[in-house]
């Protein structure tokens, strides 16, 4: 009986060893220049003024921040510069900075360019803990692609803020930003060119005519059916106001292109 489990025992380790290394399971590696980075940010840390960090700390993040592989340095410097203009904590800083340099270089750049506009005066000019969680939302904590959102977030932002467009509050143009940007994540297409289109054609006086703020709510819900969404929304309103087409009115005809515009997708059933 021991004998049969010895034999059990070394068939086990057996098949265990080469399931760990069969060609279909090997693992894929990058190679990191580790101390290049540690020393790098050990260099910064020790020369920056006003991070006041002990050596042993120093170290310790250096550490850390070399876990991240090549281009960590340079993404917790970057951070750090970023977040030590605004009134959070050394010590956060540091924690967020750390946090960042684990990621890779395009969420790092969305981060940085969403914060300076949500922070900034000439920007969106929010408070410290609102432009932080926004900046996040749209870089490290986003679910898709954060290229996109922040191209996105930009193009929103511009159309908001300007004189000669809606021209809206700061703080309505932040949150109208984040909303839209966040929708490229559902389809994974980018929404801000196409919504400021569709807006731009629902406000014309040949066309729906709606309100600003009729617009816009429509417009944001054609983005979250579908890019797409709008131009079957623009074919159902002209055919159902053409007099050789349903020739009904504009109420009617408004809520007819939302119908259609709600059916533009299809969720494909798996055989």
């Amino acid at each position: 009986m021991k004998a049969i489990r010895v034999i059990a025992m070394l068939l086990f380790v057996n098949f265990s060893w080469a399931a760990e290394t069969s060609p279909q399971t090997k693992p894929q590696f990058q190679t990191c220049e580790s101390t290049k980075e540690f020393i790098t940010v050990f260099e910064f840390l020790r020369s920056e003024k006003g991070l006041e960090l002990t050596g042993d700390l120093s170290v310790k993040v250096a550490s850390d921040v070399a876990k991240g592989c090549s281009g960590a340095a340079k993404r917790f410097i970057l951070s750090v510069k970023s977040l030590t203009k605004t009134e959070l904590a050394i010590t956060d800083v540091i924690a967020t900075a750390k946090e960042f340099s684990l990621r890779d270089d395009k969420t790092i750049e969305a981060f940085n360019s969403i914060f300076r506009r949500a922070f900034a005066e000439d920007g969106f000019d929010l408070d410290l803990a609102s432009a932080l969680n926004l900046a996040k939302k749209l870089s490290v904590e986003y679910k898709g692609n954060v290229a996109v959102a922040m191209s996105d977030f930009d193009i929103i932002a511009d159309f908001c803020m300007a004189r000669n467009n809606l021209d809206l509050p700061k703080e309505r143009c932040a949150e109208l930003a984040q909303r839209v940007a966040v929708m490229s994540s559902k389809h994974g297409l980018a929404v801000g060119s196409k919504f400021v289109e569709t807006y731009r054609y629902l406000v014309q006086r040949g066309g729906p005519a709606l309100t600003v703020k009729d617009a816009l709510l429509v417009a944001e819900q054609l983005m979250k059916d579908h890019p797409n969404a709008a131009d079957n929304f623009r074919l159902a309103y002209e055919y159902a106001t053409a007099k050789r087409g349903l020739a009904v009115s504009r109420e009617q005809a408004i809520l007819f292109g939302k119908n259609m515009a709600a059916i533009s997708t299809l969720e494909l059933k798996a055989e």
